[in-house]
């Protein structure tokens, strides 16, 4: 019997294959490279974050009382925003309706997070694959800056800021 799979745009570029594969508990995963088209890149702090519990959210806090009481004022999220002129590097996931429940309920988008995002991407075939993802829809503007798809947050250890001996 054959599974209906959701095709999930993940618009990290960093975002590693091991991760999402520990995220879901297996290791094959089918994912290929593309252009999310008609969005950009973009940062968030938890001042952009709404200060309101949204209706029907899990938790009794607001976007920006989540954020800040667990990663404090500086944390960094990523998001998009439509912008007709630009277009987003990331992949499309083929993942099953449970996976992508996961996935909403990891990013918190009941909480008031992001929102769902229905858009086109581009496969290096130049195939247009209708995805979902997430980002804003709402409140466009309540970003830090935009920023391109070599960007590193801060606290996303690399290389660069990894401490010595891994201490």
């Amino acid at each position: 019997m054959k599974r209906n799979l959701v095709k999930f745009f993940s618009y990290v570029v960093k975002e590693k294959v091991e991760g999402l594969r520990a995220l879901f508990g297996r290791r094959k995963l089918l994912y290929e490279d593309a252009l999310l088209q008609g969005y950009e890149l973009c940062i968030q702090t938890p001042k952009d974050l709404s200060d309101i519990v949204p209706k029907n959210s899990p938790l009794n806090m607001s976007p920006r009382d989540i954020i800040m009481k667990n990663f404090g004022e500086t944390y960094e999220l990523y998001t998009i925003r439509a912008n007709p002129n630009k277009t987003v590097p990331g992949k499309i996931w083929y993942i099953s309706p449970e996976e992508f429940e996961y996935l909403r309920e990891w990013e918190m988008i009941d909480y008031g997070m992001s929102e769902d995002i229905v858009a086109k991407a581009m496969t290096e075939e130049g195939d247009l694959i209708t995805v979902k993802t997430y980002g804003l829809v709402k409140e466009p503007r309540k970003i830090t800056k935009v920023i391109d798809s070599s960007y590193i947050r801060e606290e996303v250890p690399t290389k660069k800021n990894w401490p010595e001996n891994g201490r």
